[in-house]
């Protein structure tokens, strides 16, 4: 169900006194294609374990947009957690989802990150379940047997209305949401991904605005559609409703 729009949010530079609020949830945009340089100093603050994982990439382009990514998440949960980036440590549940590990997992701070190519997202917020996903959707992918095989029928009905060049981008709109939500629950994709039902209004033109990020319910869940620009579709799915959105950009 459709329970209401945010209007005029953008993507901006966080403040200085950055706070986070019990209602509110903040979600971060973030590029991973950095200058060596930048590169060199997030790879100084990331654990053994994380420069064993970035050495396993084979490009070197790969190898420099894991620690990014993991260096500004590490930066990012410094900025609400008062320590500094290289003291963190994290666990991680059997399906790969981190979690604040040792004396900063009795912190309330709860959050989850997503990337694909040359841009991440994070999602932050206090005490509440949370789930986030980033997508480049590509013509060569095979989505209509994805679609046939992990697709509600209603979600495969709502696809088979729309025009046949409007389909393939609601088809990742959809796979958006329903991977935020099994993040959020703490699952992996096998996991259920036919039975989460995304209602989404049958208009295609909402996927690609730039001034609007959409909320609907899935169970306990709220589900807010993120707004990144024609290239890429994104998702946050959050527990509690009515809960206040800020967007950042880390730079």
């Amino acid at each position: 169900m459709n329970s209401g729009v945010l209007h005029k949010k953008e993507w901006l530079a966080p403040p200085q006194d950055l706070s986070l609020q019990a209602d509110e949830v903040h979600a971060w945009r973030a590029l991973l294609d950095l200058p060596d340089s930048q590169v060199d100093v997030l790879a100084g603050i990331l654990s053994p374990d994380e420069i064993s994982r970035a050495e396993k990439y084979r490009f070197r382009r790969d190898q420099k947009r894991f620690i990014a990514r993991r260096g500004i998440l590490r930066n990012i949960l410094a900025l609400y957690l008062g320590t500094g980036p290289a003291k963190i440590d994290f666990s991680y549940n059997p399906y790969g989802k981190p979690s604040l590990h040792n004396a900063l997992s009795n912190s309330e701070l709860s959050f989850n990150l997503s990337h694909t190519r040359d841009l991440a997202l994070y999602a932050v917020g206090l005490k509440r379940r949370i789930g986030i996903d980033v997508e480049y959707p590509r013509e060569e992918l095979q989505w209509e047997e994805i679609a046939e095989r992990f697709y509600s029928p209603h979600e495969s009905e709502q696809l088979r209305a729309l025009p046949e060049d409007d389909r393939f981008r609601l088809f990742f709109a959809y796979w958006t949401r329903k991977e935020a939500v099994l993040k959020a629950r703490g699952m992996g994709l096998v996991n259920g991904l036919k039975d989460i039902n995304v209602v989404l209004e049958p208009a295609a033109p909402q996927f690609d605005s730039h001034t609007e990020h959409r909320r609907y319910s899935v169970g306990n869940l709220e589900l807010i559609g993120l707004n990144l620009g024609i290239a890429y579709v994104g998702a946050l799915a959050v527990g509690g409703k009515g809960l206040h959105l800020q967007c950042w950009q880390w730079s």
